[in-house]
């Protein structure tokens, strides 16, 4: 106890540690015992998540978007390059018949095979990396390809003149089975996740998108 020169009495002295009687104490004055967890308080509602709150969850599944696109890309420019071979060998295959009807057939087939090829090729290729001529080219000729579906019905489409190549052209047959099977998986795979067939959007600087609240809104809030 000491005296209290400002009145009457004696109050309670100050401890050796300088804390102050509990009664004299503020609740915000309280600490937490040692080693409690330290959780921010929740924001209020409609305030913007911190920076970085949904980053991950949002360039996982860009990343992955990504992979799948270069993953189809890769292997429609394959099946370009094994129909353009396809369709070499049916025209050089044309010297050992002595049947006009086939040759002419065999012929015309085999152009439309290889010029088909090329245009597959080269939209592919206008995807990956700027070509700006053969981009306008083929949007202003051939804008169907632009198209989930209609590139997926092109590819099925040519497949069925890889089968026309010849009796003895297996790689022609075999090109063929190829192309059915990407066009079909091609149209299922804009059917069940058309967001991987998007156009690839420009982040804001820094890498992270615009903040927001995340889908369905924010969490319901304590009282």
């Amino acid at each position: 106890m000491a005296y209290n020169p400002n009145g009457q009495g004696y109050a309670p002295a100050a401890t050796s540690d300088g804390d102050a009687p509990s009664w004299m104490q503020s609740p915000h004055d309280e600490q937490p015992p040692p080693g409690a967890m330290m959780t921010p308080s929740p924001p209020p509602p409609g305030a913007a998540p911190a920076p970085g709150a949904y980053a991950p969850t949002y360039e996982g599944s860009s990343n992955k978007k990504m992979m799948i696109k270069a993953a189809l890309r890769f292997l429609i420019i394959g099946m370009s390059v094994m129909m353009a071979a396809a369709g070499a060998i049916s025209l050089m295959s044309m010297a050992d018949s002595d049947d006009a009807g086939y040759v002419m057939g065999t012929f015309f087939i085999g152009i439309y095979v290889m010029m088909f090829a090329a245009i597959l090729f080269f939209h592919e290729l206008s995807q990956m990396m700027p070509l700006g001529m053969v981009e306008r080219l083929l949007r202003s000729n051939f804008g169907f390809l632009f198209k989930p579906i209609g590139k997926g019905l092109f590819i099925i489409f040519i497949a069925f003149l890889n089968f026309g190549l010849g009796g003895t052209n297996n790689l022609g047959l075999a090109t063929g089975i190829c192309l059915c099977v990407v066009g079909a998986l091609y149209i299922v795979m804009f059917l069940r996740n058309p967001e991987y067939f998007e156009e690839s959007k420009q982040l804001p600087s820094g890498g992270q998108p615009p903040y927001g609240p995340p889908p369905g809104g924010m969490p319901p809030q304590g009282v």
